[in-house]
């Protein structure tokens, strides 16, 4: 049951002890200062029933709550913990010394409660606060990804099979046991008869008998009907299985594809090079170049295309803040042809860009001759110089640059011409196409 506010006016001597413990430059009283969490209060405010439950902790707390694991690298309990004694977070959660702090396990189920479009939403409306306040700018993004290792063991073939088999028969036992009891009898009976046989044979088997129950078990799904509103935790997990048994029958069916899921633990995870191979996904962020501060992020597969993901990155921000950024420049996978074409096209991402430049070391060269007075793109990027060791990676690095302020800005600017082909370490055939 959601009060209509559950703030408490501090006393006079909370006041003096935030004033005398809290300084001005502290990080949280900043952000306390420059983030309007009542803005906030709205979009999540409809997760919790206005008459219905016991009282449930103010929305404003608990997304300022969610915010502090992210801020200080803590975990909820760490938080919880911490906020007990640590003035600065009573300070920013606007709780009286006296006021007892929420268990952390309300945390969990209050971030499943918003879900991934409250959350953006969330992250939106911060941004927006931050380009109101000058935090922000949009004159130039610069996009990257960063690779994110899922905490996993990544089995074999034969084991990822069996694995899922056995998910998927504990998800649909609730619905039809008896078949579940029948289909675990054969399971036993493939594993006996193929104990001495090689791996891909065995393996051969267990596919097979996979792939023999899945449908019934869609005969099952069908037979439930609709899902509620919200569905029920065992029919969430009966249709997750479900879906992980058809994409691991699709791998096996095409074993050379390179879409192949590493884990049934983490089925979104998947193998990719980005520096050096790694199981996981790639955290894709825009950063604003004059600000360092990062108005847009997107989560993509380990093998990922980080260059076409700048378009989606740069239209999210645009729908989503109402801004449209004027230039951006790309590391190592934006030497894409088709990908810079559409951002250097006159109807393409943020209103029409002109104008491609490619730079080295950080140092940007203006493969047009020219600077475009609209948004300056084509100027040197001074927010960080590549060197050797940046990232892992070593010699020389490339950067894309590409102009997104509207044509008639760009007089500088010819018309765009790029190759399909990456451009050589030297750039010359960079030079030579613009």
């Amino acid at each position: 049951m959601l009060q209509e506010s559950s703030y408490t006016d501090s006393t006079e001597m909370d006041l003096l002890v935030f004033e005398k413990l809290v300084p001005p430059e502290h990080s949280l009283r900043q952000g306390k200062r420059l983030i309007d969490f009542e803005r906030l209060r709205a979009l999540v405010q409809d997760c919790s029933s206005p008459a219905l439950g016991r009282t449930a902790e103010d929305p404003v707390r608990m997304i300022k709550l969610a915010f502090l694991p992210c801020h200080d690298r803590r975990s909820d309990r760490e938080v919880i913990a911490t906020a007990q004694g640590k003035v600065a977070f009573r300070f920013f959660l606007a709780l009286s010394l006296e006021r007892r702090l929420p268990v952390p396990s309300l945390l969990a189920p209050c971030r499943t409660r918003w879900g991934v479009e409250r959350h953006q939403a969330l992250f939106d409306q911060i941004v927006t606060q931050a380009r109101e306040r000058g935090v922000v700018r949009d004159r130039r993004r610069r996009q990257d990804a960063t690779p994110s290792l899922a905490t996993m063991a990544v089995p074999s073939t034969l084991r990822r099979v069996a694995q899922t088999r056995q998910r998927l028969l504990d998800a649909a036992r609730p619905y039809a046991p008896e078949r579940v009891a029948t289909e675990e009898a054969e399971a036993e009976g493939v594993r006996q008869v193929t104990a001495d046989l090689p791996d891909t044979e065995r393996r051969v088997a267990r596919v097979t008998h996979l792939r023999a129950a899945v449908p019934w078990a869609d005969e099952v799904q069908q037979a439930l009907g609709p899902a509620s509103t919200p569905p029920a935790p065992v029919r969430t997990r009966c249709e997750a299985a479900l879906t992980l048994a058809h994409r691991i029958l699709a791998d096996r069916a095409e074993p050379d594809k390179g879409d192949q899921g590493r884990s049934v633990v983490d089925p979104d995870a998947r193998g990719g090079t980005h520096g050096a191979y790694c199981d996981g996904s790639l955290l894709e962020s825009s950063l604003d170049a004059d600000r360092a501060r990062l108005p847009a992020l997107h989560i993509l597969p380990g093998n990922g295309d980080e260059a076409r993901e700048a378009q989606t990155l740069l239209a999210a921000e645009a729908c989503g803040q109402g801004k449209a950024i004027a230039a951006v420049s790309i590391e190592g996978m934006g030497w894409n042809g088709a990908v810079v074409r559409a951002l250097s096209a006159p109807a393409g991402v943020g209103g029409g860009g002109r104008r491609a430049a490619a730079s080295a070391r950080g140092d940007v060269r203006v493969a047009s001759r020219g600077v475009c007075p609209g948004c300056r793109a084509g100027e040197r990027d001074v927010s960080r110089g590549a060197t050797d060791g940046d990232q892992g990676t070593q010699g020389p690095r490339h950067r894309l640059e590409v102009c997104l302020c509207p044509a008639p800005m760009c007089g500088v600017c010819p018309a765009n011409t790029v190759p399909d082909h990456a451009v050589s370490e030297d750039g010359a055939q960079w030079e030579q196409a613009c």
